[in-house]
This record gives structure tokens, C-alpha cells and sequence, in this order.
């Protein structure tokens, strides 16, 4: 199905990414474009460009209030509103849609005019990627409703309200393939997990659901302790687009950001074990994150301190943070002081790629996105996928008790 449905590679024509001829050749386009406009109107887009993502429909439950943003006024840069209207809509299109682009925080002005162009030019799914997309998340969702019916006493920590991550996950891995991908370390988060490891990893399900039914993962009479199934790791491979792809899931005890920095060294190592730069290009650290976490816990600021002294340089890191929009009981107002629980990225200029969890296209966009921005740049890109947790933080909670308006 995924061979067959796959979109045409959109790296064709993205083969020029670490050329700064042909980058050169796409932003002179860019700037014939903006050459049209008037001072005050390119004032206007560039505060839809710097500011644009504030005012992103990212919340699927719609509970999120959409501020005013000053900056994005007409009449502030002496643009009569009404003469204004189709440029508005349009950037209103691009920027404060279903994904917020920020990337304002960013000096390099090339990575800035690379991102304008992905979100202004970008490329939507076709009919054949919608058609694999919707399989992904039928996959997903069908996953979880009939672990949840045949193994109702587990706890599971489910992927319902999030089914978009793994097809997020999919795109991602599938576009990076044709630039040099042969090898992805994963870690990071309980949510999800058995969906992840069944449905990207390759994880043979009767092994899967052994485990999940208490029965451990090494030889009985040997003496040696197991752990919980929703933290235990996975070493595979299967084949995407072609090419066999070797997956290392790092163990993950309890929601430490620790397993994040212990996975970022097993990549660095294997990096190493090929040579760089081809190291870098084959194998991919993906972080996987959830919202409270990655805001709260102080690793995650060491982490990104580190990413680019050279002993510790990646080629990039991809970090994917699945937004529940509530740490167990914890409102974000009341668990963070930043606006978004990706705001440490801007730590190192990292684009933060904001975007709702329900709506498959703009899922599509940002996965692609990311696979070039690693390709292009060799540096950290964060995906914020603000979703939702249907069932509550697992499978024994009750959320309406103490979020009953979510819920």
C-alpha cells in the first residue's frame, strides 16, 4: 500500500538543497515577487511571516482563544484595510492557518527565505498522498481501538486524539529516504508507543502483545528482571520506499527527557562508526516528546546546548513533540511560563513547525518539510503537533474530573 500510494518524491525536486546556486535561483524568484509590492504592503507580510503563526488555528478541540495581533493590522503600516483584503486572506491562508510557521527568531537569513518558501510555495498532497495519508491514519486508529477492546485491563498510554503522529512519522521517514536515510535512532515518551512500534518500527505483533500481556521479553530461569511494556526498546528493520531501513527505539523509563540525550548518543556513535558527513546523512536521531516534559524538565535546555558544539553535532536532530495541551492534570498556564512548550528550540534557532493534529494535509506539509530542513541545513528542527488525549493520561483515568471542559 505505502509503495503503491506514496507521493512522488517531492526531494526531486528539492535535489539542490545544499546548493547555494539553486537556492539562489529560488529566492530570486521569491524576490521578483515581493519587488510587486509596496513598502507598506511588504512591511505586512513580514510581519505575517515573523508574527503570523501567533494567530494559528492549531487547537482541533477549538478551546484555544485566537488573540489580536497588533502587528498583523493593515492600518498599522497606512494600508487601507479594505484595499488590503486579498493580500490579508491570503497571508492569512499561508501563516495563520492550520500551521504556524515560526521561525521569526532565526539571524541565518537563508534558513529564513528557505522556510518563506516552503510555506508560501509548498506543495499540498495530491489525491495519491491523501489516499495514503487517510490509509495511515485508518492504520493508526484501527490499532488502538482494537488494542483497547482486547486488552482492556492494560495500561496503554494510547495514541487517541493523536492518530496523525504516526502518519506524521511515516511521511517523514519515507521522504528522507531518498536523502541517504538507512538508519533512525527513536526516543523519547510512553504515548503512542506500541502504535509506534507496530506500525513504523516493524515490531512483530505477537511479540508486542506478549509483552503488553506480561510476559517478558528474555528466557524464563535466567534471573534476569524485565520492565513494564510501555518502556521497554526495539531493535529492527523493514523496508521503506525500497530500501531497508534499521530501527534503534531506545528504552524509556517513566517520561525522563534523559532517554532524548542517552538516544542522541547512540546516533552519534553510529554516526561515527560510518564517517562523516555519510554518517550524518544515514542516520537519523528523532526525538519524540511530550508537551509537559519537554517545557519542564531542565535537560531539555542542556540538550539543545550541546547540539552544536562539534563534538556533538548530529547533522541535525528532528524533534517531535506530541502537544496534549495538559500534562496529567497540569493546564498550560499552569505547568509553563512560555506561550508555546517549544520555545527552548529558539535556544539554538530552531523552526518550530506548529501544526493541528487534525488536519491530515497540514500534517503532511510540516513532516516534509523537516526531512528537507535536515537535508538542506544539517541542523534541529522541532514539529509542535498539538493534539489532543481522548481517553485522558491513560487507559484508569477519569479527565472530566478535573478538565471537564476539555473533556
Amino acid at each position: 500500500m505505502n509503495e503503491q500510494l506514496r507521493r512522488t518524491s517531492a526531494t526531486e525536486e528539492f535535489a539542490g538543497a545544499g546548493d547555494p546556486g539553486a537556492l539562489e535561483a529560488l529566492f530570486g524568484a521569491r524576490r521578483g515577487f515581493a519587488s510587486a509590492l509596496s513598502p507598506a504592503e511588504a512591511a505586512l507580510v513580514q510581519a505575517y511571516r515573523d508574527r503570523g503563526f501567533l494567530r494559528s488555528r492549531l487547537d482541533p478541540l477549538g478551546l484555544a482563544p485566537i488573540p489580536t495581533v497588533p502587528e498583523l493590522d493593515p492600518a498599522r503600516y497606512g494600508l487601507d484595510p479594505a484595499k488590503a483584503r486579498s493580500l490579508v486572506k491570503e497571508l492569512e491562508r499561508v501563516y495563520c492557518g492550520s500551521i504556524g510557521w515560526e521561525f521569526g527568531h532565526i539571524h541565518d537569513t537563508a534558513k529564513r527565505q528557505w522556510l518563506e518558501l516552503q510555506a508560501e510555495q509548498g506543495a499540498l498532497p495530491g489525491t495519491a498522498e491523501r489516499q495514503w495519508m487517510l490509509a495511515l491514519l485508518t492504520r493508526a486508529h484501527t490499532f488502538e481501538r482494537v488494542l483497547a477492546q482486547r486488552l482492556p485491563t492494560a495500561r496503554l498510554f494510547g495514541l487517541g486524539g493523536a492518530e496523525s503522529f504516526i502518519a506524521l512519522i511515516e511521511v517523514l521517514l519515507t521522504e528522507s529516504v531518498p536523502l541517504g536515510l538507512e538508519e533512525v535512532v527513536i526516543g523519547g515518551m510512553h504515548r503512542g508507543r506500541f502504535n509506534l512500534l507496530a506500525n513504523v518500527c516493524g515490531k512483530p505483533l505477537g511479540a508486542l502483545l506478549a509483552e503488553i500481556q506480561g510476559k517478558p521479553p528474555v528466557p524464563e530461569g535466567l534471573g534476569v528482571s524485565s520492565d513494564v511494556p510501555y518502556h521497554l526498546g526495539y531493535s529492527g528493520e523493514r523496508e521503506i520506499t525500497g530500501r531497508n531501513i534499521r530501527f534503534s527505539v531506545s528504552p524509556h523509563p517513566s517520561h525522563l527527557q534523559l532517554v532524548p540525550i542517552i538516544s542522541q548518543g547512540r546516533a552519534r556513535a553510529k554516526q561515527r562508526a560510518r564517517g562523516v558527513p555519510e554518517g550524518q546523512r544515514a542516520v537519523l536521531p528523532l526525538l519524540l516528546h511530550t508537551d509537559a516534559s519537554f517545557a519542564g524538565q531542565g535537560l531539555v535546555a542542556e540538550m539543545f546546548q550541546l547540539s552544536r558544539l562539534a563534538p556533538y553535532d548530529l547533522g541535525g536532530t528532528i524533534h517531535v513533540v506530541i502537544n496534549n495541551q495538559i500534562g496529567f492534570t497540569t493546564l498550560p498556564e499552569e505547568g509553563r511560563s512560555a506561550r508555546h512548550p517549544t520555545d527552548i528550540a529558539k535556544l539554538v534557532e530552531a523552526p518550530v513547525l506548529h501544526v493541528n493534529g487534525d488536519d491530515p494535509d497540514a500534517v503532511y506539509q510540516v513532516a516534509v518539510v523537516a526531512a528537507r530542513w535536515r537535508a538542506a541545513f544539517a541542523s534541529d528542527i522541532v514539529i509542535d503537533l498539538v493534539s489532543y488525549r481522548r481517553p485522558g493520561h491513560n487507559e484508569f483515568d477519569e479527565p472530566r474530573f478535573t478538565q471537564p471542559l476539555m473533556y
